[in-house]
């Protein structure tokens, strides 16, 4: 098991993945709301996503 504290410790194959956006505009919404000041906004997101999260996917 590898454990990494941050990008700067991986190999560039492992930290580089391919990311496709169909919708730019639900993105930036998205992407506004995990880094933005709001943390009701934050909080409300993660709870929302949380359920569509596949624990057997994760790598943990």
């Amino acid at each position: 098991m590898e454990n990494f504290s941050g990008l700067g410790e991986m190999m560039p194959a492992q930290a580089i993945k391919e990311l496709v956006v169909e919708d730019a505009a639900e993105a930036n919404v998205v992407f506004s709301s995990l880094m933005g000041s709001k943390v009701d906004v934050r909080k409300q997101l993660i709870q929302h996503s949380a359920g569509m999260i596949n624990l057997e996917q994760l790598d943990i």
